[in-house]
């Protein structure tokens, strides 16, 4: 096996990320409709989704992974681009951090988490 040293920082970054993660439930109807993930974006309450996992719901859960439930607020909806925003009331939220994009590189190693 090739060890190319990427084990840490990979730990590292979803260490790192995991509080902003975001787990999303969604009713119709009265019952469960679907559900995915989302992160949050702002420390005032913004999540980040997919507008096709909450498009068109009557209740939106969202789930921290410590354990702390919101009721999400939709508040914009794109089909077109596939994005939604939602807000959430709470506090001590943890938004997530943005690379720099001038430092990516070609061949760079990328994670993607969800829940």
């Amino acid at each position: 096996m090739l060890d190319v040293g990427v084990e840490l920082p990979r730990i590292g970054a979803v260490d790192r990320a995991s509080p902003s993660v975001v787990g999303i439930d969604v009713r119709r109807g009265g019952r469960r409709a679907g559900g995915g993930a989302g992160f949050i974006g702002s420390p005032d309450g913004f999540v980040f989704t997919n507008s096709h996992v909450v498009h068109g719901a009557d209740d939106i859960d969202v789930a921290l992974l410590d354990g702390r439930r919101f009721r999400g607020v939709l508040a914009g909806d794109d089909p077109d681009t596939d994005l939604a925003v939602l807000r959430i009331a709470g506090s001590d939220l943890m938004p997530v951090t943005f690379g720099e994009p001038r430092s990516i590189k070609p061949g760079q190693l990328a994670i993607a988490l969800g829940n």
